[in-house]
């Protein structure tokens, strides 16, 4: 992980049902061999609650190296949103 900074998808295979559920978790895996990034299928809705993750939206949550939650934005992000975010994933490596 070049620089410390790790990517992860999240998938929300918790709202459908078996054998859905199954077939949703093992096409996340498929994708997280193939991609560049971690894919992380959340099957029992604990990471969209406990994250406050809204479904059918960018969610982008920037943590430091502590596991500490620096900076949520969810929808769309706007230039400056973007280039907030990177400023600080760039502050939070240099550290």
């Amino acid at each position: 992980n070049p620089g410390g900074v790790i990517s992860v998808a999240v998938i929300n295979c918790s709202k459908y049902f078996s054998p859905i559920k199954t077939f949703c978790a093992s096409r996340t895996e498929k994708a997280s061999r193939s991609l560049p990034l971690t894919v992380y299928a959340d099957m029992d809705g604990r990471m969209y609650r406990d994250f406050f993750i809204e479904d059918n939206e960018s969610n982008v949550f920037i943590a430091d190296k502590n596991g500490i939650i620096r900076y949520i934005k969810r929808g769309r992000m706007t230039p400056s949103d973007i280039g907030a975010a990177l400023k600080l994933v760039d502050t939070l490596v240099a550290q």
